[in-house]
């Protein structure tokens, strides 16, 4: 029983940094961010790395 909440307690919060990690990085609007595939929008990306 403990080593099921456990696993529970470990996905709930890989899913939260997950978010986290999604919304830090241009969230799921198609106006910015890369969306994970930097090969296609590689000058965006480089661009926007530079302003930082």
């Amino acid at each position: 029983m403990l080593k099921s909440i456990l696993i529970v307690v470990i996905m709930a919060v890989l899913f939260v940094l997950a978010v986290m990690f999604i919304a830090k990085n241009g969230g799921w609007s198609s106006e910015k961010g890369c969306h994970g595939d930097c090969s296609k929008c590689h000058e965006n990306c480089d661009s926007h790395t530079e302003q930082k």
